[in-house]
C-alpha cells in the first residue's frame, strides 16, 4: 500500500499526507480505559464519548475515546523484522476492563493482577510522548554527541527495555485502592496517573482513577508480601482504603495539572473548570525519583515478573502460604548475588524460610 501510495497519489489526499489517512492510530492511554470515564454507557468501552479538555488548543470537544490520545503511526519502527512490533506488545488491553472491575469488586485473582494489572500500570510510565522528552533528555548532558543515535525506533526499542525492568517495581510495590464518595466527578488525563510524593510518611509512587469512585496508588517500597492464599488458590494482596471529599477534589485537581495535554471525563462543565492553557507539556519525574528501581537494580530484577508467572502456576502448598519480595537484601551486594527476592513461605514459619526460593 505504501508503495501505490507513493506512486499514484489520488487528487482528494493531495494536502492530507497519505500517512495521516492510511497509518493506524496508536493509542498510547487505552481506549477501553478511557470509556470508563464516560457517561456514555449504551456502547462497548473503546467506543464511548468523553467530553475532552485540550489544553494545547484551549477548548472542550466531545470525542469518541478511539480518537483520543494517540497519534497516527506513532509506535512504528523503521528497524527489526516487524514495523508495527512495538504496538503488538499490549495484549494485556484486552482483558484491562474485566481486571479492573474484578479489582474494584474484591475478585482479582493473582492471573489478572500479574497479567494485566500489573503490565498495564508498568505501561503508563512508558507509552506516552513524555517517555520520549524523558528519555532523549537523558543524553543532554552528552552536548548532542549521541544525536544521532535518539531516533524514533531507537526510542520505542528503548521503552520496551524500560517497561520490562519497571515490572519487578510495580510488582513489589503496595497497592492502595480508594473509594470517594462519588461527590466529585472523577476524571483522567493522558497520562493515565499523576504522581504524587509524601514526605512525611517518605512515600513515593503514582495514583491512577481505576473508575467513577476509585483511585489505585502505587506506592514504591523495598518488601512487601504481594500473595496469599484464598480458597485454595493465589490471590495478591491488595488493600483498601476511603478518601475523604478534599483528598479527592486535591487529587483531581493533581490529574489536570499532570496532563500533558488532554484531561477527560463525562461533564462538560467539568472539564471547562480544567482549561488552563499551556504553550509545552508539564515535566513528569522519571520512575527512579517516585521510588521505582533503574539503573543496576532494575536490570537485576527485570526477570523477576517471569519467576512469578512460574511460582504462581504452583498451587500453594497450604492455607497459610504467602509469597513476599525482597528487594532490600540485595542492595548492597548485586555482584554476590545468590539469591532471589521472591520468596514462598509457610505464614506459621517465617524464620524457617522453608518455602520456595527463587533464584535471579
Amino acid at each position: 500500500m505504501g508503495l501505490l501510495a507513493s506512486i499514484m497519489k489520488p487528487a482528494y489526499l493531495k494536502g492530507y499526507g497519505v500517512s495521516s489517512i492510511f497509518m493506524p492510530f496508536d493509542h498510547y492511554i487505552p481506549a477501553s480505559y478511557l470509556g470508563r470515564f464516560s457517561s456514555d454507557e449504551d456502547r462497548p468501552r473503546r467506543r464511548r464519548r468523553l467530553w475532552v479538555a485540550d489544553r494545547q488548543q484551549a477548548k472542550v470537544y466531545w470525542q469518541a475515546a478511539t480518537k483520543i490520545c494517540g497519534a497516527r503511526d506513532f509506535y512504528s519502527v523503521s528497524s527489526g523484522p516487524d514495523p508495527r512490533l512495538i504496538d503488538t506488545m499490549w495484549t494485556y488491553e484486552r482483558d484491562l476492563n474485566q481486571a479492573l472491575d474484578s479489582l474494584i469488586a474484591g475478585k482479582l485473582d493473582v492471573s489478572q493482577w500479574l497479567n494485566t494489572l500489573v503490565r498495564f500500570v508498568a505501561a503508563l510510565l512508558v507509552r506516552g510522548p513524555d517517555f520520549d522528552i524523558r528519555f532523549n533528555g537523558r543524553f543532554d548532558w552528552f552536548g548532542g554527541a549521541l544525536d544521532d543515535r535518539l531516533t524514533k525506533s531507537n526510542t520505542h526499542y528503548a521503552r520496551l527495555f524500560e517497561w520490562q525492568r519497571l515490572l519487578a517495581s510495580i510488582i513489589g510495590a503496595r497497592w492502595l485502592l480508594f473509594e470517594t464518595s462519588g461527590q466529585f466527578t472523577q476524571v483522567t488525563n493522558d497520562l493515565g496517573y499523576t504522581p504524587f510524593v509524601n514526605p512525611r510518611l517518605k512515600e513515593y509512587g503514582i495514583a491512577i482513577p481505576v473508575g467513577k469512585q476509585h483511585i489505585l496508588l502505587i506506592i514504591a517500597c523495598k518488601k512487601r508480601v504481594i500473595a496469599t492464599v484464598n480458597n485454595g488458590s493465589w490471590v495478591p494482596v491488595i488493600e483498601r482504603g476511603v478518601l475523604d471529599d478534599p483528598e479527592h477534589a486535591k487529587f483531581l485537581d493533581s490529574i489536570a495539572l499532570c496532563a500533558q495535554r488532554y484531561v477527560l471525563g463525562p461533564n462538560e462543565l467539568q472539564m471547562r473548570k480544567y482549561l488552563n492553557p499551556q504553550a509545552t507539556p508539564p515535566l513528569i519525574p522519571e520512575p527512579d525519583m517516585l521510588g521505582f528501581m533503574s539503573g543496576p537494580m532494575a536490570r537485576h530484577y527485570e526477570m523477576l515478573y517471569f519467576h512469578c508467572v512460574t511460582q504462581f502456576a504452583i498451587p500453594p502448598s497450604n492455607p497459610d502460604a504467602y509469597v513476599y519480595v525482597d528487594f532490600e537484601k540485595n542492595m548492597d551486594c548485586l555482584a554476590k548475588c545468590d539469591a532471589g527476592p521472591v520468596i514462598a513461605m509457610n505464614r506459621r514459619s517465617v524464620a524457617q524460610e522453608d518455602g520456595v526460593l527463587l533464584g535471579l
